[in-house]
């Protein structure tokens, strides 16, 4: 056998031997185990707290290009938006004089609405016409 075949050789049984008694290390040995695993979450908690920051720093870096794009938008569609908020108060004008008019009409008109099944009634009437619950 030649020298460098031999050190090749020796260092592979080395290798073996070592990974072989680290296996059984952690197969039977409750402690070593615990210390593997210690070590795993240490490096898990420097990892998170890594993931944290990073994590932080996207968020971050997000809320300003929301910020950034939604003020772009409005910028942009100004005169649609003052547009839509002009048809929007004119709709609830319109439907604010509408129930305006309705209590009104309840309040001083001729007639009311039965509290049992909800029909148009006289003002006057003791009883409903349509169900006969008495007002």
């Amino acid at each position: 056998m030649s020298g460098g075949f031999m050190i090749f050789f020796i260092v592979g049984i080395a290798l073996f031997i070592f990974i072989f008694t680290y296996v059984m290390m952690i197969m039977f040995s409750p402690k070593a185990r615990s210390k593997i695993i210690a070590r795993q979450v240490k490096s898990l908690r420097g990892a998170t707290d890594m993931s944290k920051d990073d994590i932080e720093e996207m968020l971050t870096n997000l809320s300003g290009a929301s910020i950034n794009s939604k003020k772009r938008i409005l910028d942009e569609n100004e005169d649609t938006l003052k547009d839509i908020k002009d048809a929007e108060a004119r709709i609830n004008k319109d439907a604010i004089k509408e129930t305006a008019g309705a209590v009104k009409e309840g309040l001083f008109g001729s007639t009311v609405y039965c509290k049992h099944c909800g029909k148009q009634i006289d003002k006057d009437s003791k009883y409903c016409k349509h169900c006969g619950g008495e007002l």
